[in-house]
């Protein structure tokens, strides 16, 4: 129901004849799979799956589970994946978003806090039930340079991935260096 409500914007239903449809509120008549979003048609076979078929202890794969999601919806399906985590599922991502992996951190350090961090947790829209023990969390890198994938620490502060921080920080560089040349410099000359 979360994934459906919160992400999917929509339930996914199989009718008499076996087609995946999505029931919109609001909307009288189920859509197509086929006239619904792309985030909805990479989605609702999880959904499915969840409702129909899922058992303690299964084992979930994702191949990229950010696509065709905007931000917001990327952290919330990372938060609904530490759910999954915490339901007793095992869960396998391939990621490239750097919007999952700083969200899988942000679970990691708040279930790392001393004390009470109810507060917090109220304040940022998290629940304690999404949130991630580093020990829970396993990483690793694959690249073309390398024949076999290379783990990656993970501790309380939770994990970099060097090949996606380069490419950000290489972005940001460009674009203050852009910005300096078009609209600074000229009002220092």
């Amino acid at each position: 129901k979360e994934l459906e409500v919160d992400i999917l914007k929509g339930k996914a239903i199989i009718n008499k004849n076996g087609d995946i449809l999505q029931k919109v509120r609001n909307i009288k008549e189920p859509l197509a799979i086929q006239l619904s979003s792309s985030s909805f048609k990479s989605l609702s076979l999880l959904s499915l799956y969840l409702k129909h078929l899922a058992k303690d202890g299964d084992t979930i794969i994702i191949d990229e589970p950010e696509l065709n999601l905007h931000p917001d919806s990327q952290r919330k399906v990372a938060r609904f994946l530490g759910r999954l985590v915490n339901e007793g599922f095992k869960v396998i991502i391939s990621t490239h978003s750097d919007y999952i992996i700083k969200e899988l951190n942000n679970m990691i350090m708040l279930s790392s806090a001393n004390g009470n961090q109810e507060d917090l947790l109220d304040s940022l829209g998290y629940h304690k039930n999404q949130l991630l023990k580093y020990n829970q969390v396993e990483a690793h890198l694959f690249t073309l340079a390398k024949s076999k994938p290379q783990k990656i620490n993970v501790d309380k502060t939770g994990f970099s991935v060097t090949t996606i921080d380069e490419v950000i920080e290489q972005l940001d560089n460009d674009t203050e260096k852009i910005y300096y040349e078009l609209f600074e410099k000229t009002k220092i000359a």
